[in-house]
């Protein structure tokens, strides 16, 4: 994710400027500040959830019951 935000997203601002012939500048900066500090805020909260053990208790029950479904 971060290669995503520190490149691509960089990459994708510059583009769509240069395609509707403008110069990047303080609006696209500020919005670009905006998305980093929003995924870094959410990749806090996921990651703390992912540690609980959550998803692998999550996915023994979901495989437990698929095994319990009847092969077509």
């Amino acid at each position: 994710m971060n290669a995503h935000v520190g490149h691509d997203l960089a990459v994708g601002v510059v583009q769509i400027c240069t395609e509707l012939g403008m110069e990047p500048g303080d609006p696209q900066h500020h919005d670009y500040n905006g998305v980093s500090a929003i995924l870094q805020t959410t990749e806090e909260r996921v990651k703390r959830w992912l540690l609980t053990g959550a998803v692998n208790e999550r996915t023994t029950e979901l495989a437990g019951r698929a095994m319990l479904l009847p092969l077509p």
